[in-house]
């Protein structure tokens, strides 16, 4: 949708027109549907600006309203970033988690790094549910096996088991779905936080 107001002179229209293209190409990777909502966000932050404007030429009322808000490769990716996380944590879509963090880490260095923390969770989360499946498909070579003779404890996905003794049998399932939900929903919970502290 590309929405342009009623303004008195081509100045202002053409501003407009060039300032939105740069808006669309700094969203281009994210889904439509956001991409629209979002570009509806900014052009009513900078209608509204204009309208506080004590100036009488529209160009002037534009300009002043972009300086206000800023330029978009600036403001956009954190923008994006905080939508797509808000609304993961709302619904657990694991596709806006990880293009949130994807954005988040593009946008500053303290953002990256805690993006990173958080990504290392989720990457814990995900050998924790491999685990749990790999437990039922080969339920000998999965799960916390103790050595028999002497040597370390080893967890996971053991090739040859022997000489180790495997300690929790099947309960490695039940206790990988309970880690594996409760961690999905601790972290995407968190989430929310990390929204808040990057505002």
């Amino acid at each position: 949708m590309s929405y342009v107001p009623k303004f008195n002179d081509d100045v202002a229209r053409k501003i407009w027109n060039n300032y939105f293209k740069r808006v669309d190409r700094s969203m281009r990777s994210i889904p439509k549907t956001k991409r629209e909502e979002l570009k509806l966000e900014i052009q009513g932050h900078l209608l509204e600006s204009m309208e506080d404007a004590s100036t009488d030429s529209d160009s002037s009322k534009l300009m002043d309203a972009i300086d206000r808000l800023g330029e978009p490769e600036d403001y956009i990716k954190p923008m994006i970033a905080d939508k797509l996380l808000l609304d993961a944590s709302k619904t657990f879509n694991p596709r806006n988690v990880l293009m949130g963090l994807f954005f988040n880490l593009r946008t500053s260095i303290r953002r990256a790094v805690l993006t990173m923390i958080i990504g290392l969770g989720y990457f814990f989360l995900f050998c924790i549910a491999v685990m749990t499946i790999m437990k039922i498909i080969i339920p000998s070579h999965v799960g916390i096996f103790l050595p028999e003779y002497g040597g370390s404890t080893a967890v996971g996905i053991l090739v040859s088991p022997e000489p180790h003794r495997e300690i929790l049998g099947f309960w490695t399932v039940p206790i990988g779905v309970v880690c594996t939900v409760l961690l999905y929903t601790g972290l995407t919970r968190l989430l929310r936080v990390f929204i808040k502290q990057g505002e």
